[in-house]
């Protein structure tokens, strides 16, 4: 992500993409005392991404392009304010953001941006933060920060900050829609707690026979497509109606499973191959407010 010596480069310039996520399972238990939810989600990166890139401007401060979220709020800001203070160090930066993640579409654009910003700098500045430090800086800016600092699909537990290797998973491909509606993740929540009790509570079962299931799943997209389930959906079709009829339009064009990705309202289908996916994402272009054809994101310097 920065140049190597003697490439002709700017050594004050670097760049990455910030890969979206999907949830291939989500389960939720009940709410704790602290008020968070105990999860336990398969998590994949896939290759749809946003692009950032850093230069060092020799002025004290962060200024921030392509975003009009405010600086509270806004993660890049929060990453590179985490890590100056975590650091001692006064940052001089400009950081350029090219939003291809849409927002409120459970897809953790915000979260990935973060994760990139963090490891950028954290080479820019010739830091070598601890992988431990790094990823507390990363789960103070949200729960599925971490996430995108470990390479390849990750098995998060307790509120998300507890990450795993799955082992080996099947390849595959995908079709992401989504539409014009957006749904708050406190909202979605929330409302999963007056309408899922009996989910919530049979979580620890849940859990287990789901992660023998995935044992199972081999080398087989099928298989793989037969575990999606995400306890977030019946609240968000009771926010947003259409995400049924959603789900059955990707199936019908042949995918072999289809799910909400995260809190939504975003939508992702499973193929076992590419041209399958390929017509179905032809057929789907043009008629929601975006769609992407993608694979898992699981190279080298993800």
């Amino acid at each position: 992500m920065t140049p190597p010596a003697g490439s002709g480069q700017d050594p004050g310039a670097a760049s990455a993409v910030a890969p979206a996520k999907i949830n291939l399972f989500l389960l939720i238990g009940e709410k704790r005392a602290d008020g968070y939810h105990p999860v336990c989600s398969l998590m994949e990166k896939v290759t749809l991404n946003d692009a950032i890139s850093i230069r060092r401007t020799g002025r004290p401060g962060v200024r921030l392009l392509g975003t009009s979220i405010p600086a509270p709020q806004n993660t890049v800001f929060r990453a590179a304010a985490a890590l100056e203070q975590e650091a001692g160090i006064e940052l001089d930066i400009e950081v350029t953001l090219e939003k291809r993640i849409p927002e409120a579409a459970g897809l953790a654009g915000g979260s990935s941006d973060a994760a990139a910003v963090l490891r950028l700098l954290d080479r820019m500045y010739s830091l070598s933060l601890p992988p431990d430090r790094l990823k507390r800086l990363a789960l103070g800016i949200g729960a599925d920060v971490p996430f995108f600092l470990e390479p390849g699909p990750q098995l998060a537990e307790g509120t998300g900050e507890l990450l795993a290797s799955p082992g080996e998973l099947p390849w595959y491909h995908a079709v992401i829609v989504k539409p014009e509606a957006g749904l708050s993740t406190a909202e979605v929540y929330e409302l999963y707690d007056a309408v899922s009790p009996d989910h919530a509570a049979a979580f620890p079962r849940r859990r287990q026979e789901l992660l023998a299931a995935l044992a199972k799943v081999g080398g087989s997209s099928e298989a793989l497509a037969s575990i999606l389930v995400n306890d977030l959906e019946l609240p968000a079709q009771r926010l947003f109606p259409e995400l049924p009829q959603i789900k059955r339009e990707l199936e019908s064009l042949g995918a072999a499973g289809a799910l909400m990705s995260g809190s939504g309202t975003s939508v992702f289908a499973v193929f076992a191959g590419e041209k399958e996916a390929s017509t179905a994402f032809e057929r789907l272009e043009g008629t929601y407010a975006g769609a992407w054809l993608v694979h898992p994101a699981r190279g080298k310097g993800e």
